[in-house]
């Protein structure tokens, strides 16, 4: 199989394992014990993320670009990172634990206080990632993935058919998270495993360079958890619940982009050191491919939302459908917003992708206090889709003015009516028209795709010889 599309395919399993393991629990607690559990158990996985993004510190980015480019330096990398790991788990499971007790009851408190242990194994688990990356072995990211999650339904299952509650559960997750470091350090060569000691004359240099990283990650899993957050603060647990499974079907589809964009980033960093004309080229290809080829998938979750969540969840959540409609219609956007993020962050301007993402979730969280307060949970996802915009717009714009131009001309417009329209035509369909409207808009997908001027003369050739070669390097060698 050709090693692009292996690792694209090995990172795809890694990200979608802990969604496809976590479904049965996730549903096992709503149909359980309803949507009030299930919206503490979103609220709490969802501010876990984010301390676990902090917890990473960014090392999936910074530490896979250095050791992409610095391979003969890998075990002080290694150790570096691993040092500052542990600073930033400690720090994070602390940052977690205290505010989960402030914004919470005291049952939710106690849940978090069985959470809380598993960011402090998060910071090494990054390292690890980004070491497995770097050196392309997409495949032992995936294996981590599988055994972590495959402990953790073992256990939360046991917990479950015990009756121990959420707290159980929780506790039940912490146990898989340090499996899977455990799982991770029998893969890593002899070499970067030995050290155990904390080498912070290395890691200083390292720490002064991650915060940009960090914060972008940080930001990124924010972004994309402020409105769990503020349903959980607004308008309580069963809003929550009911939200929040429409939330985890739309994040299980954001796993193809970021799954593609892992297995390509190795790469972009390798050729943006080197050059990066190409790469940049090779990244806007990227983009235009992701946002059309995501079209599909969103006309298909729209249409089949509410199936789709009462097969999952039962009757129960089907009103949640149109939570889900608008969510899946960013998938496009998000798509565009991943290739531009880390091309950017690649090519050395992380600090300016920052500002956009600082701005972007700034921007996100007023937006979503503004539509929750005044429209109720379904102001969440209209948040999402206007604010994914606005973020695609400023990245564009930087992209732009720092790595390479952006050609606005005819192509440009019909390669935006491609995304925009079939979606649009589904979304304001009526629900008796719903499957015409797909159809129509599967149709001017079509129709667009085999526009001769939806690709430049370049993009065709690169494609062409992509097919050729079989090798899907997306023009990074």
């Amino acid at each position: 199989m050709p090693l692009l599309l292996h690792n694209a395919l090995a990172m795809l399993v890694a990200r979608l394992a802990p969604p496809a393991f976590s479904f049965a629990i996730n549903v096992a607690i709503a149909r359980v014990y309803g949507a009030d559990a299930l919206g503490t158990y979103v609220y709490l996985l969802s501010l876990l993320l984010v301390f676990q993004a902090i917890a990473g510190a960014g090392m999936p980015f910074l530490v896979t670009r250095e050791l992409a480019v610095r391979p003969d330096e890998t075990v002080d990398l290694v150790r570096a990172a691993r040092t500052v790991g542990c600073a930033s788990g400690v720090i994070a499971a602390i940052g977690f634990f205290v505010l989960a007790w402030c914004s919470s009851d005291g049952g939710t408190a106690l849940a978090a206080a069985a959470l809380a242990p598993s960011l402090l194994a998060s910071g090494w688990i990054a390292v690890q990632e980004a070491y497995f990356i770097a050196r392309h072995e997409h495949h032992a990211v995936t294996a981590v993935a599988i055994a972590e999650n495959a402990v953790k339904l073992a256990l939360a299952g046991l917990a479950l058919l015990a009756g121990g509650g959420l707290v159980a559960v929780f506790l039940a997750i912490a146990s898989a998270r340090w499996c899977a470091l455990v799982v991770g350090q029998k893969l890593m060569d002899e070499p970067v495993r030995t050290g155990w000691r904390p080498d912070w004359r290395r890691a200083l240099p390292l720490a002064r360079a991650l915060p940009p990283f960090a914060a972008m990650i940080a930001l990124a899993m924010l972004f994309f958890r402020i409105d769990i957050l503020v349903l959980g603060v607004l308008d309580g647990g069963h809003d929550t619940g009911v939200y929040g499974a429409a939330l985890t079907l739309y994040s299980v589809a954001l796993l193809l982009p970021e799954s593609a964009m892992a297995a390509i980033y190795p790469r972009l960093a390798t050729s943006f050191r080197s050059g990066g004309r190409e790469a940049a080229l090779a990244t806007l290809l990227t983009a235009k491919l992701l946002a059309i080829g995501l079209v599909p998938l969103a006309l298909g979750m729209i249409d089949l939302a509410q199936p789709l969540l009462h097969l999952v969840y039962g009757p129960p959540f089907e009103d949640s459908a149109p939570a889900l409609r608008l969510l899946v219609a960013s998938l496009p956007i998000q798509g565009m917003n991943i290739a531009l993020a880390q091309a950017l962050q690649a090519s050395g301007h992380q600090r300016e992708m920052l500002a956009v993402a600082g701005f972007g979730t700034a921007l996100h969280l007023v937006v979503t206090c503004a539509f929750v307060a005044t429209l109720g949970w379904l102001g969440a996802p209209l948040a999402v889709l206007l604010s994914s915009s606005v973020v695609a717009l400023s990245s564009a714009w930087l992209f732009h003015r720092r790595v390479g131009t952006i050609q606005v001309d005819v192509g440009t417009w019909i390669g935006l009516s491609a995304v925009a329209v079939p979606i649009a035509l589904v979304l304001v369909a009526p629900p008796e028209l719903e499957r015409a409207a797909t159809a129509a808009g599967v149709a001017w997908l079509g129709l667009a795709l085999v526009a001769r001027r939806m690709f430049r003369r370049s993009e065709v050739d690169e494609i062409a010889r992509l097919i050729r070669s079989g090798l899907l390097e997306v023009g990074v060698s």
